[in-house]
């Protein structure tokens, strides 16, 4: 189950902005993952927003992109009222850093009580499929029979 609000994801592993995807990250110049953001929201609606970023350049400006790391959207099989209503959600999340520095964005409460705007559940709901966990659990074949189909 995705939780916002745990801390980031391998917070341990360097961080790379998908903007500056060229730039050089070592030595006194790296920043982890957990040194950027405060929890998962904020880092996985980082990653939606660097795919995003991504796709415009490959669409707009021509520049290559490797397809796996960009997004599209099918207007004919979401509907463009739902497509509005996404990215509407996806533009009024607003950011702000904590005392630490760390980026995070601003609460469904805040958001509701300050800009007046309802939780942007379907931004949340595209933010968390950014996170793709590698599963624990391994299965084992190894007492499987597979017929080879030849008699």
């Amino acid at each position: 189950m995705f939780k916002g609000s745990e801390s980031p994801f391998d917070e341990d592993a360097p961080y790379q902005a998908g903007a500056w995807a060229d730039e050089v990250v070592q030595g006194d110049n790296v920043r982890t993952i957990g040194d950027v953001f405060r929890n998962k929201r904020a880092q996985f609606y980082y990653a939606l927003a660097d795919r995003l970023y991504l796709t415009y350049r490959a669409v707009v400006h021509g520049e290559y992109a490797d397809p796996d790391d960009m997004l599209s959207f099918d207007k004919e099989a979401i509907g463009e009222k739902m497509l509005e209503k996404l990215f509407a959600e996806l533009t009024q999340i607003q950011r702000k850093f904590n005392n630490n520095g760390k980026l995070e964005l601003m609460t469904k409460v805040e958001m509701k009580q300050k800009l007046g705007i309802p939780s942007p559940n379907l931004a949340d709901a595209l933010m968390m499929c950014m996170h793709c966990p590698e599963s624990a659990a391994q299965p084992d074949y190894s007492s499987y029979s597979i017929p080879c189909g030849v008699g």
